[in-house]
């Protein structure tokens, strides 16, 4: 089932969940034509968002465990590679790893995060750095920031590695693969 088909589906079940309301209030127009009980695909989508986020709860216990699965393999994989710090959980903690993100030392890892980044493109495989610090987006330009230095460091020199519940393991093994034969070995 494609986006498209399941988001029908998802319009659908949550007409159907109105089955006081006529057949003409239960729709949102696609066209952008607004009929209550919604006035906008917004308001349409937060109730679909919703009950898809109520059916993958369901599945929570499933979804941590294949994230630290994923966790475990890339920290594995990557620990030898010098100038790449692979992603720790405290001692204290019990982390989901929603997120598989490495820092990069591009001296001793041989690229930055950045170009790392764009060789992973190149070979068809998706990563992200780690979201842009508050006091650098251009919203909050002319806001006054403080001891934002550590969040830029952040920023520069990591990278979130695929980590879909979904990847499987040949996928994953695919990105380690690129990993290494861009960096440099311990």
């Amino acid at each position: 089932m494609n986006t498209t088909q399941l988001a029908l589906a998802c319009t659908f079940a949550l007409a159907l969940s109105f089955p006081s309301a006529s057949a003409t209030e239960r729709f949102v127009s696609p066209a952008g034509e607004h009929i209550p009980p919604f006035n906008t695909w917004t308001d349409a989508a937060t109730n679909i968002q919703a009950a898809m986020g109520c059916a993958q709860l369901e599945l929570v216990d499933e979804y941590i465990q294949a994230k630290r699965q994923i966790a475990n393999h890339y920290t594995a994989a990557l620990t030898d590679i010098s100038g790449l710090v692979p992603m720790r959980e405290a001692d204290w903690a019990f982390s989901v790893f929603w997120l598989y993100t490495c820092l990069i030392d591009p001296d001793l890892y041989g690229d930055d995060s950045r170009r790392l980044l764009q060789k992973l493109q190149m070979a068809g495989i998706q990563t992200r750095p780690l979201w842009q610090p508050m006091h650098l987006s251009p919203a909050n330009k002319k806001c006054q920031s403080y001891y934002g230095d550590v969040a830029e460091k952040l920023n520069a020199t990591a990278l979130s590695l695929p980590c879909s519940v979904g990847l499987t393991a040949k996928q994953q093994q695919r990105v380690v693969d690129q990993i290494r034969s861009t960096g440099r070995s311990k």
